[in-house]
C-alpha cells in the first residue's frame, strides 16, 4: 500500500534525532505546497506558546530565527475580559482539532459569527481573526505537542469553503503529529546545544593541551655521521629490521626528499619514539684518538636525549652507540646505557657480539612495545 505524504513526512521524523531552524523551515515549505496542491490551502501558520508574565501567549513560529513578541500575532490567549483571541486560541485552550467554516457556505469567515466545526462540534465558536486580509472561507486549526505537552497550533487556511472528508482529517491529523514530533527534537536539539558546545571545547582542549600516543608503528630514527663505519651501520639495520613488525627504521640518509636536510633532520626526529645514534667517525688526521664524535650527531643526541625529560606522556628513549678509541664525550650521557662498539684484534667489528648487545637493548627499550 502506498504511503500519503503525511505517512512519509511522518516517517521522516521518525529516523532523525537533531532538528535545526532550517530543516523546519523547509519542512513547513514542503508542507505548504503538498497542502496547496491536494487541499488549495492558501496560507500555514504555526503558533507557539509561551508565557508573559504569567499569561500563556501565542506567537507565530519564526522559524529559524528568534521570535518577536511585538509582532502583531504575538497574543495572549484571552482578553482583559476573558474571551478568546480569536480561534486559534480557542482551538488551544480546548485542546481540539477544528475545521471552521460559516453556516452560510457562501461567506467569508471574516463576514460572519455564525460558525460551524465540522471536526470537533467546538460550540461557541469565537469571531475569525483576518492576519493576511484574505477572502478565506475554511480554517482547520489542529493542536501540536512537544514532549512537555500541548505547545501550539498549526493552522491552514484556504479561499474555498472545503466540506470535511476522512482523508483529509487523516493526512492533516498526521501532519501535525509530525509537526509535534519535530518541535520535541528541536526543543531537544536547543536544549542541548550549549553541552554540546562545551563538550566540544573540551575535546579541542584535550587534544592540544595532552601528548597522545600515536596509534600507528612506533619509529627509530638512526643517527650516524656521513662518514660512519658501514659495518657498524649495516649491523644496526640488521638487528633493527627483526623488529620491523613493532618498529619502523627512520634512517635519515634514506629521506631524498627537496628541501632543508636539516629541517629534515629535525622534524624526522621529532615524529621518532625512539632513536640510535652512533656517534662516532674516522679520525681524518690519523692521528689520536682513531675515532671522533661527529658533532651534527652529537645535537641529534642531545635533543632525543632531551625528549626524554619533556614530561611527555610517550616516554622516548635512545641508545648511544660509540667506538672505543674516542675522546671523552663533550656531554654527560653516563645516565644512558652507552654501547662501546666491540672490535677484534684486527679491527673488524665482532659483529655476533655488537648484534646481540644491540638487541638486547632494543628488547629493554621497547618493553612498553610487546
Amino acid at each position: 500500500m502506498n504511503q500519503t505524504f503525511g505517512e512519509r513526512l511522518h516517517s521522516f521524523s521518525k529516523t532523525i534525532d537533531i532538528v535545526k531552524g532550517e530543516t523546519l523551515e523547509d519542512i513547513k515549505t514542503l508542507i505548504k505546497d503538498y497542502t496547496y496542491k491536494t487541499l488549495e490551502i492558501l496560507h500555514v501558520r504555526i503558533m507557539l506558546d509561551t508565557i508573559i508574565e504569567n499569561e500563556t501567549w501565542l506567537y507565530k513560529h519564526a522559524l529559524g530565527s528568534e521570535m518577536q513578541f511585538k509582532d502583531v500575532q504575538a497574543k495572549p490567549i484571552r482578553d482583559l475580559h476573558g474571551n478568546y483571541r480569536g480561534q486559534m486560541s480557542c482551538c488551544y485552550d480546548v485542546d481540539k482539532p477544528m475545521w471552521i467554516v460559516s453556516t452560510d457556505k457562501s461567506k467569508f469567515l471574516y463576514e460572519t459569527d455564525d460558525y460551524l466545526d465540522l471536526w470537533s462540534n467546538v460550540p461557541d465558536i469565537p469571531n475569525y481573526v483576518s492576519i493576511f486580509n484574505d477572502d478565506i472561507k475554511t480554517s482547520i486549526i489542529i493542536p501540536i505537542y512537544d514532549e512537555d505537552g500541548k505547545c501550539g497550533v498549526v493552522n491552514f487556511e484556504t479561499l474555498e469553503y472545503l466540506d470535511i472528508t476522512t482523508e483529509a482529517k487523516n493526512e492533516l491529523d498526521i501532519i501535525a503529529r509530525t509537526l509535534s514530533n519535530l518541535f520535541s527534537l528541536s526543543k531537544y536539539t536547543n536544549s542541548t546545544k550549549e553541552n554540546t558546545t562545551q563538550a566540544i571545547k573540551s575535546l579541542y582542549d584535550s587534544l592540544h593541551n595532552h601528548n597522545y600516543q600515536k596509534l600507528t608503528k612506533p619509529k627509530i630514527f638512526l643517527a650516524s655521521s656521513t662518514y660512519a663505519e658501514s659495518d657498524v651501520i649495516e649491523s644496526i639495520i640488521k638487528t633493527v629490521c627483526k623488529y620491523e613488525d613493532k618498529l619502523k627504521l627512520v634512517y635519515w640518509k634514506d629521506n631524498h626528499n627537496p628541501g632543508n636536510i636539516n629541517q629534515q633532520v629535525l622534524d624526522d626526529i621529532a615524529s621518532c619514539r625512539y632513536g640510535i645514534c652512533y656517534l662516532s667517525e674516522k679520525n681524518k688526521s690519523g692521528a689520536k684518538p682513531e675515532y671522533l664524535d661527529n658533532s651534527n650527531v652529537v645535537f641529534e643526541a642531545g635533543i632525543l636525549h632531551g625528549k626524554n625529560d619533556s614530561g611527555s606522556s610517550v616516554i622516548s628513549s635512545w641508545i648511544p652507540v660509540r667506538e672505543n678509541e674516542s675522546p671523552k664525550l663533550p656531554f654527560d650521557f653516563a645516565a644512558e646505557r652507552m654501547l662501546h662498539v666491540p672490535r677484534l684484534v684486527n679491527g673488524e667489528l665482532n659483529t655476533k657480539l655488537f648484534e646481540e648487545t644491540l638487541e638486547k637493548g632494543l628488547i629493554s627499550m621497547l618493553s612498553s612495545e610487546f
